[in-house]
């Protein structure tokens, strides 16, 4: 199969493309609750346009392959920074940021409403979308539930309750639980981006259970299962963090049994 790169950077007004625009870039995502960050240079920018990029304009990043693109970073502009030589080169940061995510909310609901109800009508209210509600116990909250502050931080303790588990990306919200996790849909090959074997992880620590190589594909979020089809290792994976930089990618991933 081919694969045809393609990018677009949009800062502000402004929009440039790969490859007509050579970029660098590289992007990481840890295994916490951190925001994410993507660091790109882009060569030879007019000062034209290198001026008319601020501090805190908002900023997307998409990429992909032959027709298939798709937004990876969605934020503000962090740093610039333009070294002047034999190729001009401008390098931004952005960090990653969902204006949503800093929405305040004040709620309050009636005795005996349940938790999938709240979830639902929270989330539908302010711009969030609820693919996956699988939950061990819709709680009911026998008083009524009242709360102020913010809306992801009142979504993720309704869940508690319920005693599922949370994955949030971009502006949509997993609720799932242990055993709710299902094949991965997604398959990773060497006919789909495959690049290596896994490596299995031999960290003290063993946040991960194998890192795999691979072409980075834009839908691929922390927290996303994909079907593993390796000569070695086969099976779904689950996404624990992972880092591109330029057009390779290193998902590190548990196994999901």
């Amino acid at each position: 199969m081919i694969f045809n790169q393609s990018a677009t950077l949009k800062i502000g007004s402004l929009e440039f493309s790969y490859p007509n625009f050579h970029m660098e870039w590289s992007y990481k995502v840890e295994n916490d609750n951190s925001p994410s960050v993507l660091e790109i240079t882009v060569f030879n920018l007019s000062d034209t346009n290198i001026n008319s990029m601020k501090i805190n304009d908002k900023s997307i990043f998409q990429f992909g392959y032959n027709e298939d693109i798709g937004i990876l970073c969605e934020g503000y502009v962090k740093s610039l920074e333009t070294e002047k030589g034999v190729d001009k080169q401008t390098k931004i940061t952005i960090l990653e940021a969902n204006l949503k995510y800093n929405t305040q909310i004040v709620v309050g609901y009636a005795k005996n409403t349940t938790a999938s109800y709240i979830l639902k009508d929270i989330c539908g209210n302010n711009g969030f979308y609820i693919k996956k509600l699988d939950l061990i116990t819709d709680f009911r909250f026998e008083t009524g539930y009242s709360s102020k502050g913010n809306i992801l931080d009142i979504i993720k303790k309704i869940v508690g309750k319920t005693g599922s588990k949370i994955t949030i990306k971009d502006k949509n919200i997993y609720i799932f639980t242990d055993n709710s996790a299902q094949e991965g849909n997604i398959i990773l090959d060497y006919t789909s981006g495959l690049l290596k074997e896994p490596k299995k992880c031999v960290d003290a620590d063993k946040k991960y259970d194998y890192s795999v190589e691979a072409l980075p594909l834009y839908y691929l979020k922390k927290g996303d299962i994909f079907n593993l089809k390796a000569n070695d290792v086969k099976g779904n994976t689950r996404i624990k963090s992972f880092e591109i930089n330029d057009w390779v990618a290193v998902y590190y991933v548990g196994e999901v049994k």
